[in-house]
């Protein structure tokens, strides 16, 4: 969780627009913890490291529902650490729209209209830590270049395969796979704890 304080820039937001940013802000932490509770529920109750767990596609449900849990909590704290940097950071309208996931079309009468904007897991994961980092200029950078990012990418695989299957074997997840995302899961919260960690050093420096 994060736990260092620092005063929003009032010149930049109005009152309420400072009231909405903490409100969303408290109501993604409370996610992340609610997110953090299931993924160890999932794990103590599921047996997903039985032998039947990777043997056969009923044996598997216990870590599919852990998957689109763990997914589920990598994707909430991405947008946790972009709801800071809303905080925190002058940005510009490209990074505004990603930070708050909307952009903006025309309808069909010339009106303009605010849509979601759906971001792609792997970059957005990138953007959020590499933003966050440069938010508070702490000089953390993303290790991309070892088996645990090549663990997520393969457990990011995993998890739309399950999501969007087109043959009963694609709802299987091997002892492999089993491997790769509990690997995958490791990388992200080490990382995690290293972005912060590299905050809070920063902050001190101030």
């Amino acid at each position: 969780m994060l736990t260092a304080e620092i005063k929003p820039d009032s010149n930049r937001i109005n009152s309420d627009s400072l009231f909405k940013c903490f409100e969303e802000r408290d109501q993604s932490s409370l996610m992340i913890i609610f997110l953090q509770k299931e993924l160890i529920l999932i794990h103590n109750t599921g047996k997903l490291d039985s032998d039947d767990a990777g043997r056969d596609v009923s044996g598997s449900i216990w870590r599919r529902i852990f998957i689109r849990s763990l997914f589920a909590y990598i994707e909430g704290t991405c947008y946790r650490l972009k709801q800071d940097v809303k905080l925190f950071k002058k940005t510009s309208p490209q990074e505004d729209s990603i930070i708050s996931e909307k952009t903006f079309v025309l309808d069909e009468k010339g009106y303009i209209k605010e849509r979601d904007l759906y971001l792609r897991s792997q970059e957005n994961l990138r953007f959020a830590f590499r933003i966050y980092a440069e938010c508070f200029g702490s000089g953390f950078k993303l290790k991309t270049d070892g088996n645990g990012w090549n663990a997520y990418k393969n457990a990011l695989k995993i998890r739309n395969r399950i999501t969007h299957p087109k043959k009963n074997n694609d709802l299987k997840i091997s002892d492999g796979e089993w491997a790769c995302i509990i690997n995958a899961r490791t990388w992200f919260d080490d990382e995690y704890q290293r972005l912060l960690e590299f905050r809070g050093k920063a902050q001190k420096k101030e």
